[in-house]
C-alpha cells in the first residue's frame, strides 16, 4: 500500500461526506481505515468521521451544510 493510494481514497470518502452521501463515505472510510494498519499507523481522520456518521443513523442530517460545529475545544 502506498500513501498516495490512501489519500487518494481518503479524498473521496471525504468529498462524499461533505456532500452528504453518508453511506458512500462509509464504506471508503471502512477501507482505509484499513489501508495503513500494515504500517502500523492508526487512521484517527477516518475513525473521528465514522463515529459521526454512526452517531447519525448512517446519514446526513436534513439540514447538512457539508460541516459540522464543533463543540469541543
Amino acid at each position: 500500500m502506498k500513501f498516495k493510494e490512501f489519500y487518494e481514497e481518503w479524498g473521496k470518502g471525504f468529498d462524499h461526506y461533505i456532500g452528504g452521501r453518508w453511506p458512500q463515505a462509509k464504506a471508503v472510510f471502512d477501507k482505509t481505515l484499513v489501508m495503513l494498519k500494515d504500517k502500523g499507523i492508526i487512521d484517527g481522520p477516518s475513525n473521528t468521521l465514522l463515529e459521526v456518521i454512526q452517531e447519525s443513523g448512517g446519514k446526513a442530517p436534513s439540514d447538512w451544510k457539508g460541516y459540522r460545529a464543533l463543540t469541543e475545544k
